[in-house]
């Protein structure tokens, strides 16, 4: 199973819903754990959910935390990987 990390910081809505999009457009994307890590961000990754396929809304989790920077965005996230996660991939929500 992938993992894919995706810590983000947003003023309004949109590109959580679009970098969603995109990684559901992968070959393989059924097999997938995404992890919506949220730096205090203004809009909450709920709301990035909006409009998106069951199956994809079903494999994300939204995490938060106060401000830091998106490195310390990705730590709480790899702490949530499940066991059966073989492979991490990072992708910023930009």
């Amino acid at each position: 199973m992938i993992a894919v990390i995706i810590p983000f910081y947003q003023r309004q809505q949109g590109p959580l819903n679009r970098a969603l999009i995109s990684i559901a457009q992968q070959q393989g994307a059924d097999a997938l754990q995404i992890l919506a890590a949220s730096d205090g961000s203004p809009v909450a990754p709920e709301i990035e959910l909006t409009g998106l396929p069951s199956r994809l809304i079903a494999q994300v989790s939204g995490l938060r935390q106060s401000n830091g920077g998106p490195a310390s965005a990705r730590n709480p996230a790899l702490d949530a990987l499940l066991q059966s996660v073989d492979m991490v991939a990072v992708r910023d929500s930009r």
